[in-house]
């Protein structure tokens, strides 16, 4: 016959094992698509005019419901409007710019859905083709999750 320290011992592997279960799982269930990296990166100056803007995350997103724009120095947009994974990769956005950009300040947006939990998540950055850009006070990175 087994005594009550074997039922105490039971309860809590049992116990330890429920718990190392949930916390496995606590990533995934609390994960939203994070900035990763950008081409050109925020704050940025280049000396010309880039093909496209592209955009990586730290979990894949769904393309078809998510967003990137670009907007030049006057305002209007820049983009072809043509947003695309950056060779495959899910965890990417990217898109085709107009040719020969004039020198200026860029702003770029993006709104992706994860493909993981289903959380918008907006990013906004900006860029210089010929000029400096100063950092606002907001820093380099401009995140701004929508719930």
């Amino acid at each position: 016959m087994l005594g009550k320290g074997w039922r105490l011992r039971y309860s809590l592997i049992l116990a330890a094992m429920i718990v190392i279960m949930f916390a496995a799982n606590i990533p995934q269930s609390f994960a939203h698509p994070v900035y990763v990296d950008s081409s050109p990166k925020p704050f940025q100056s280049i000396p010309s005019s880039p093909g496209e803007v592209s955009v990586f995350f730290s979990e894949p997103i769904e393309l078809a419901y998510s967003s990137i724009r670009v907007l030049g120095p006057d305002g209007n947009t820049v983009d072809l409007n043509d947003p695309h994974n950056v060779e495959g990769d899910t965890a990417s956005i990217a898109v085709s710019l107009q040719p020969n950009l004039p020198e200026g300040q860029y702003t770029v947006t993006t709104n992706v859905l994860s493909a993981v939990d289903g959380h918008v998540v907006g990013e906004t950055f900006v860029f210089g083709v010929g000029t400096n850009v100063q950092q606002s006070s907001l820093g380099a990175n401009q995140q701004q999750q929508q719930q």
